[in-house]
């Protein structure tokens, strides 16, 4: 009897999410002055982990100079923005994430931004760094292909975060 009661409410709950929209990977939430027209949303795979996909948002100046070196900066979020949106991690307004890409910020420290989203059945890091997840190790992957396609100042690579 009580399972039975449990399965109608998870179904009722799931119903209206449904009817919200909530978990569909949709267009970003509307923000007024949204800090989601800096980013651009992508989706990064790696033969390294075959049938897995990492969303992320990356920044990139719109001034953008190959003849100039830019620091990268990564940006890692806390448990709560796990999923498959591409826009949780950006929800947050008082992260650096979100700091960066202000027009005071982007004009006095021109960056490259990489938001990358671990998906609700991963972590970034158990035990690290004896135990590295998929999606680290696709984060990492990404930053790789991220240094061959932009010029980045290897010296200034930064990571930051919220937890």
């Amino acid at each position: 009897m009580m399972n039975i009661k449990l399965k109608k409410t998870a179904s009722v709950i799931l119903a209206f999410l449904v009817v919200l929209g909530i978990g569909a990977a949709a267009t970003p939430p509307a923000l007024a002055g949204s800090i989601y027209q800096e980013y651009d949303p992508k989706q990064f795979t790696t033969d390294k982990h075959p049938n897995k996909t990492l969303p992320y948002q990356i920044h990139v100046p719109s001034d953008y100079d190959e003849s100039k070196s830019y620091p990268l900066v990564l940006y890692l979020h806390g448990m709560g923005d796990r999923g498959n949106d591409n826009y949780a991690p950006l929800k947050r307004t008082n992260t650096m994430a979100n700091q960066l890409v202000t027009a005071e910020n982007l004009e006095k420290y021109p960056c490259i931004v990489v938001v990358p989203q671990c998906p609700v059945d991963d972590v970034w890091a158990m035990h690290f760094p004896s135990d590295i997840s998929v999606s680290l190790d696709m984060t990492v992957e990404l930053l790789k292909s991220i240094v061959k396609t932009y010029h980045v100042d290897q010296n200034r690579m930064y990571v930051t975060g919220f937890s």
